[in-house]
Order: C-alpha cells, then sequence, then structure tokens
C-alpha cells in the first residue's frame, strides 16, 4: 500500500491531496496538461521549451499516480 507522503510532490503538482479521487486527479490531469502543452507556445520558442519540460514532467507524474493505483502497468 502506497502512502500520500510517498507521492505527496505528485500530488502537490495537481494541487490535490490525499484524499483526491480518480475523477479529481483525471480533472486536475488534463487541465495542467491543457495549460502546460507545448503546442500552446508553438509561436514562442523558449516558452515551447520551457512548457515541454513541464509537459513531460506533468505526464510522468500522472503516470506514476496511475501505476500507484494499479490503473497503469508496466511502463
Amino acid at each position: 500500500m502506497y502512502t500520500y507522503s510517498e507521492f505527496k510532490d505528485d500530488l502537490d503538482m495537481f494541487d490535490l491531496g490525499g484524499s483526491a479521487t480518480m475523477l479529481d486527479l483525471e480533472i486536475a490531469y488534463r487541465e495542467l496538461a491543457k495549460a502546460r502543452h507545448p503546442y500552446r507556445f508553438k509561436d514562442y520558442p523558449k516558452l515551447a521549451e520551457k512548457a515541454n519540460k513541464e509537459f513531460t514532467e506533468i505526464n510522468a507524474a500522472y503516470k506514476r499516480l496511475l501505476k500507484a493505483t494499479g490503473l497503469l502497468s508496466g511502463g
């Protein structure tokens, strides 16, 4: 069983607490991914580069949380 402290940074990224539901996570993920998607900054290369890094971190955190819940297996 995983504890809140193991995933605190990931949950904080989505502005969620330890009592967040999967629906809360999915909504937060979609909102954050949409806001930080590099394509939104295609006309601004420096911002697009930063957004790409953040987008990658968002996806990695989401995958870790899905793995922790058992909804994602493998890599």
